[in-house]
């Protein structure tokens, strides 16, 4: 028997039943009594959208502490949603309700829930689908206006860190720059060498810094996007033949345009101009970000190929390589900031 069975309201028991077998009811009790504990809301609602049992929790969210006040009723009659900006989400539009509907899996961080007595609170929700037969969904609900409050203050602390350490980085790779000018300096090639490899690393650290920062005011909506019409194939040609000399130095072998798909590839193209409103700095930065990651990961002798394409909807850039290529358990975290794979064996 699933949890989702024991949870259920006790209904009376109908005239010729059995009585509930006692291990049954242990399992009940152990349920009910895990739900009422447990700080995070959980509300069981059927595929009709009838709420079916909400526990203390959710209905400190809701803004009740009658659970009459909200099972047995519509979700969409209780489940008053907004958006980060503080609009009201309207029932044909609501993800949540949708999600219950159609019996799909949903989760958020990007919703304000609006209590009984006008509070607000931004909440994590998800949905969860059964798979007992029963139409139920579980959704849960978490307040996390304090991890929101803590996300801003670690935001600010790196804001402003990496602002102040941009300045002293600068002068590092300015003065060592010129150290390695022979109009301004003269050094052994050895120790040119050495200031070869602390300018690279002082560059790089510019780098990231700067990433920091672009980070840290994407999280926060500064960053103003300043959209201009482009041809897609030509602008994302020319920014990835900025790394030619990079795979020219590792002896990578560099294929841009309708045949620069490899066998394997699903991605193959034919050769047409597809235009599209994109922020030519962005544009720049993710395409350099794919071309620099090919590189680094790719052997010499390796390959990259480079294509564009397009339709009436979206324009796809892909950029394939010979190179290692990510693991199937770090595939899952190649949009969690700052994660690296443990490809240990392309660090220097």
């Amino acid at each position: 028997m699933s949890i989702f069975n024991l949870i259920k309201k006790k209904e009376p028991i109908n005239d010729g039943q059995a009585p509930q077998n006692p291990a049954t009811a242990q399992s009940a009790n152990l349920a009910n009594l895990v739900l009422n504990s447990i700080d995070e809301g959980v509300m069981i609602v059927h595929s009709s959208g009838i709420v079916v049992l909400v526990n203390p929790a959710a209905m400190r969210l809701l803004g009740t502490s009658d659970p009459n006040m909200v099972e047995n009723l519509q979700l969409a009659s209780i489940l008053n949603l907004e958006n980060s900006e503080g609009t009201k989400i309207e029932d044909d539009v609501n993800p949540v309700l949708r999600a219950v509907m159609n019996g799909e899996n949903f989760e958020t961080r990007d919703l304000i829930l609006v209590s009984i007595q006008e509070q607000r609170r931004p909440v994590a929700i998800s949905v969860v689908c059964t798979t007992t037969g029963q139409n139920e969904r579980i959704i849960t609900l978490r307040d996390i206006a304090r991890e929101l409050e803590e996300e801003g203050e670690q935001a600010d602390f790196i804001s402003t860190a990496s602002h102040e350490m941009r300045t002293p980085v600068a002068s590092i790779e300015g003065y060592l720059g010129l150290a390695l000018n022979p109009k301004t300096a003269t050094i052994d090639e050895r120790a040119r060498k050495y200031l070869e490899e602390a300018h690279a690393s002082s560059k790089h650290l510019g780098r990231l810094f700067k990433d920091l920062l672009d980070v840290t005011k994407l999280d926060d909506k500064k960053i103003r996007v300043q959209l201009t019409p482009v041809e897609m194939a030509s602008t994302v040609r020319s920014i990835a033949n900025g790394q030619v000399p990079m795979m020219s130095e590792k002896g990578i072998h560099y294929t841009f345009g309708a045949n620069a798909a490899r066998s394997d590839n699903t991605a193959r193209v034919v050769n047409q101009e597809v235009y599209a409103s994109v922020d030519i700095d962005f544009l720049r930065e993710a395409v350099n970000n794919l071309v620099e990651n090919a590189i680094k990961y790719t052997a010499p002798s390796g390959g990259i190929w480079v294509n564009v394409r397009g339709d009436d909807d979206r324009v796809l850039i892909n950029v394939t390589d010979t190179g290692i290529g990510i693991s199937p358990d770090d595939l899952k975290h190649v949009f969690q900031k700052f994660y690296r794979a443990d490809n240990s064996q392309t660090r220097t």
